[in-house]
């Protein structure tokens, strides 16, 4: 399982643009295959900062993704946000094993 994780900031007055474009987004990908979840999380106090949450069955899977056209409508909307700030990483990982 490959999990895409991380942060990234818009500019304050585009923030409802990035939320438009995050639901569009994350309503078509997890609709893909091998998508397992796909999140957006706005900040507690810092609304124009997000998280992604991402987990992908595999690199195959991941890698589709990457080249859906959903994917390109939604990074030239967010070029239209004045994205910033943008941390985000790809961690290999093994199953899930529940807190008790």
């Amino acid at each position: 399982m490959l999990i895409v994780t991380g942060t990234f900031e818009v500019a304050p007055d585009r923030v409802e643009a990035a939320q438009t474009a995050m639901m569009a987004m994350m309503q078509a990908t997890r609709a893909e295959a091998g998508c397992l979840t796909y999140e957006f999380c706005q900040g507690i106090g810092a609304p124009y900062r997000f998280r992604v949450y991402e987990e992908w069955a595999d690199a195959a899977a991941l890698d589709a993704h990457r080249a859906t056209p959903h994917m390109a409508t939604y990074r030239a909307a967010m070029a239209e946000t004045g994205v910033r700030d943008r941390a985000l990483f790809v961690i290999e990982a093994g199953g899930k094993i529940p807190l008790g």
